[in-house]
């Protein structure tokens, strides 16, 4: 890991917040987020009022919801692609086996849960914090106070350069939702323990305090690897991490994660790609080729030095290189904003994917594929597409770093880019040689080629037998009818 002036923040906030309680480690990582920007402006400061006010003293639908006897919780924390192909086959697999208790989510995937939405309980964040009781949302605002306190003393303490100026309506948000979490999940696992939670993530407050109280009433908790591994990914909280091959157990060893919390399991959302044997495809070339584009620029808030190199690496590259097309695929949460901003003549270039077409779909129309470092690069290798990797800044070489083990190239520069990708498209050979060497990365970095699901569930099936019987307890009332449909 490359020291930076970003990875020293990280360590500084990891230290003021060691001792601190929960309330604290779950902000981690958005306060990481919040002292790499400048202050909040005055209007953004008012929302962030408004939206703590609004957490407090909104008084949710009490709604009555019972529970299986244990079985695994399974949390979708983020409705992102990442998230939510990475745990939904694992999903599928758990309750075809009859393992799952319940969902937890902390949005609306309606959409997506569809196929469970009749057999097991569906439990969303909004329910739970209806729950809550008048007298918990007044000790909350004492507890939100104290906690405030305590971490504003800590990085005072391990930060000198720290200043709270413009960014304390933020930091008392960020507390605020911690605090509503930690009670909620408090109250949840009073009710009901499962035999363990799975999850893709636990870097922010709600699916970190879901561990934390998790590990408070001794029930196991293992999150999978959702995306590129990088400093802010350790400590983390869950008691295990299920990663995808031996060259991501190394990483995380490497900035301290102890050994034996961590085993690797696999890819869950390349399954259906491996089982596909799409990792050798015999196609031409399109007559006029096409570069596919994964987009990112939603990360620009987290690594403003990268994608301002984006920028102006992306107006060179489509000047550079008129004789392909260009096509996007934008990332669920992203506008093609940052695109109209390069200009109505740069922007009338660029052939953007519908939002309804499948990764798939758009890497299989696709004759070679870049990124910057969004993980479906690393799905596109699967799908048997050359990746470039660009522009391969040293902070991106730390997040895709898998062109140094042969998967994919990669370009610092648009003419560096030229050059490889008018190989890839007229050279025959040095595409198939590209491609052999992406085959030999994935064979080398993940393990359980479509089968990771299938094997996460049987690390599950091990937690669920450890497990004493749970009590089936109501979160709402002491009569049991006996459902497990959502909303009942």
């Amino acid at each position: 890991m490359v020291d930076t002036v970003q990875s020293k923040l990280w360590r500084d906030i990891v230290a003021a917040t060691a001792n601190l309680g929960p309330e604290a480690t779950a902000i981690r990582i958005s306060l990481w987020v919040e002292f790499r920007q400048p202050p909040r402006s005055f209007t953004k400061r008012i929302g962030a009022i408004v939206r703590i006010c609004k957490e407090f003293f909104t008084v949710g639908r009490k709604v009555k919801r019972y529970f299986p006897t244990g079985g695994v919780l399974v949390c979708f924390p983020h409705r992102t692609l990442s998230n939510v192909n990475n745990m939904l086959p694992v999903a599928r697999e758990a309750f075809r086996r009859g393992l799952v208790g319940a969902i937890l989510t902390s949005g609306n995937l309606s959409v997506e849960l569809a196929d469970f939405a009749e057999a097991v309980p569906i439990i969303t964040e909004q329910e739970l914090i209806g729950q809550l009781s008048i007298p918990e949302r007044i000790r909350n605002v004492a507890r939100l106070a104290r906690v405030y306190k305590e971490i504003v003393a800590a990085l005072s303490q391990h930060s000198p350069g720290f200043r709270l100026a413009g960014r304390r309506a933020s930091l008392v948000q960020m507390v605020g939702v911690s605090v509503i979490y930690a009670s909620i999940f408090k109250r949840f696992f009073e009710r009901w323990a499962p035999d363990c939670i799975i999850s893709t993530s636990d870097f922010w407050p709600f699916e970190h305090q879901l561990c934390c109280q998790a590990k408070l009433r001794h029930v196991p908790s293992i999150v999978i690897q959702h995306g590129t591994i990088d400093y802010i990914w350790w400590p983390f909280a869950a008691d295990l991490c299920c990663l995808w091959g031996d060259a991501h157990v190394d990483q995380l060893r490497t900035l301290g994660a102890p050994a034996n919390r961590l085993t690797v399991a696999g890819m869950p959302a390349t399954d259906k790609f491996f089982r596909r044997n799409n990792t050798a495809p015999n196609r031409q070339v399109n007559n006029r080729p096409v570069c596919l584009i994964l987009s990112m620029t939603n990360g620009s808030s987290a690594e403003p030095d990268v994608f301002r190199i984006y920028r102006q690496f992306i107006i060179e590259a489509i000047n550079l290189i008129p004789f392909v097309t260009w096509k996007v695929k934008l990332h669920p949460v992203e506008t093609d904003s940052f695109y109209r901003e390069l200009g109505d003549s740069l922007y009338g270039r660029l052939t953007f994917h519908p939002s309804s077409m499948s990764l798939e779909e758009a890497v299989n129309d696709a004759d070679v594929v870049t990124t910057i470092y969004s993980t479906a690069g690393l799905e596109t290798m699967v799908m048997g597409r050359p990746l470039i990797v660009a522009p391969a800044s040293a902070r991106v070489q730390e997040l895709a770093w898998w062109p140094m083990a042969g998967g994919g190239t990669y370009a610092t520069s648009a003419q560096e880019f030229e050059d490889q990708l008018t190989k890839l498209i007229s050279d025959q050979n040095y595409r198939r040689r590209q491609l052999e060497g992406q085959r030999g990365f994935l064979a080398k970095s993940f393990a359980n080629q479509g089968h990771a699901s299938e094997r996460i569930v049987d690390l599950l099936e091990t937690y669920s037998r450890q497990r004493p019987t749970s009590r089936s307890l109501s979160l709402c009332s002491g009569e049991n009818t006996g459902s497990h449909r959502a909303g009942s």
